[in-house]
């Protein structure tokens, strides 16, 4: 019985020796530059299919794009560094690696997995981390919703179409297709003849994948809302601004 005390004290140590921390993760935002190449190659061959000419040409497919991305710099005296991302349905994420201890992390709601191991310093943390990023936004944004909307949305393509298709619904409605509903304050609780309720009662019946992503849409409601009002204080809106600003909400989602 002491025999295997002493066994189990052992690997303790060990395990102990092992865990010494030396991890630093930070997260700044970045710019990086996206450029689409092309790359033609030509060959010379002899009458026997033997190559005796290669070259190869580049050509640009327009002009480099600058985007937003966020860069994690891992600092750690351990050799080892390996980083692991997946998004909130738990689907692998492509990380770009741009030096030994540097990676741009794509846009979206992204977890990383870091671990640093070095057995000849008797290395071995980890830490897990968000990082929220936001997609570059280039949609209509002239009520000040499509920016909003497209910034706070949940990355759901099933549901981002959905809930494009229900505000491109509601922007017809206005006109009477297929049915005439208002935005007035009138009948505010009614999704037969008022707008905004057939759109709370569209929400109250959507169904996410998970409950992370049901509270981001929740999220998302919310901060529509603020910036529905705060449009209106710079304007005052009318039945096309309603309509504009509803199709707005739409493209944004696509």
């Amino acid at each position: 019985m002491k025999y295997i005390t002493g066994v189990m004290l052992a690997l303790v140590a060990l395990a102990s020796d092992l865990a010494a921390q030396d991890l630093r993760c930070e997260i700044l935002q970045a710019l990086a530059s996206q450029r689409q190449k092309t790359v033609t190659v030509t060959e010379i061959q002899d009458p026997n299919g033997v190559v005796l000419k290669s070259t190869e040409t580049e050509s640009d497919l327009g002009k480099a794009k600058t985007v937003d991305r966020s860069l994690l710099t891992v600092t750690t005296g351990a050799k080892n560094i390996s980083v692991y991302a997946d998004d909130a349905q738990r689907n692998p994420v492509n990380l770009v690696k741009i030096s030994p201890n540097q990676w741009l992390i794509p846009p979206g709601r992204v977890w990383l997995d870091v671990r640093v191991v070095d057995f000849d310093k008797n290395i071995y943390d980890s830490t897990r981390l968000y990082v929220e990023s936001l997609p570059n936004i280039d949609v209509i944004n002239t009520y000040g919703l499509g920016v909003v909307s497209a910034s706070n949305a949940p990355a759901d393509p099933k549901t981002r179409a959905l809930v494009s298709e229900q505000h491109r619904q509601a922007a017809n409605f206005l006109y009477g297709n297929p049915s005439l509903k208002a935005v007035s304050n009138e009948n505010s609780e009614d999704p037969e003849n008022n707008v905004f309720a057939w759109l709370e009662q569209q929400a109250a019946e959507m169904q996410c994948p998970d409950e992370q992503t049901c509270k981001q849409w929740a999220k998302w409601r919310v901060e529509m809302g603020k910036a529905f009002a705060a449009s209106q204080e710079k304007q005052e809106y009318k039945r096309e601004d309603w309509f504009r600003a509803f199709l707005e909400i739409a493209g944004s989602l696509r």
